[in-house]
């Protein structure tokens, strides 16, 4: 539990590995491939499927979902949305299909390059941490934090 919120994508065989998310206030299934968390304060428990699986996770300050996806994060407290809610229709489909690691990172770099395109207000941060992990590639993925 850290208190950020942020998105994952994880993939076997074009769907998710996690079969369900149980927490002291109930359990979700049917979890998408590429979802948005919000801020985790209660301990839960992550069932995953037998086997190996991609999986890939971007961890954001709490006021980038307003500047990013116009959410206010005390909304998105302890919840899961479906990234699709907020991409392009074909955006999840890229993600499964993309041939490396590398290429998942450039195309959630450029899917979060264009929501800080559309905000209203511009972010020093958010532009700044685009720019480290567009510079590093996958490496650079665990440095920034939104």
């Amino acid at each position: 539990m850290n208190g950020l919120p942020g998105i994952v994508f994880e993939h076997r065989d074009g769907g998710s590995p996690l079969e369900s998310i149980r927490t002291p206030n109930g359990s979700v299934a049917h979890i998408p491939t590429l979802y948005l968390y919000g801020q985790v304060t209660q301990p839960g428990v992550m069932r995953y499927q037998a086997g190996s699986y991609t999986s890939l996770q971007v961890v954001l300050k709490p006021h980038a979902l307003q500047t990013l996806l116009g959410l206010n994060a005390s909304m998105m407290t302890n919840s899961i949305v479906d990234l699709s809610e907020f991409a392009d229709t074909t955006f999840q489909l890229q993600m499964v299909e993309a041939g490396s690691v590398g290429e998942q990172v450039r195309l959630i770099t450029r899917f979060l390059a264009d929501k800080l395109g559309q905000a209203r207000n511009r972010d020093c941060l958010i532009e700044e941490s685009l720019c480290h992990i567009q510079q590093g590639g996958a490496r650079a993925i665990h440095k920034p934090t939104f």
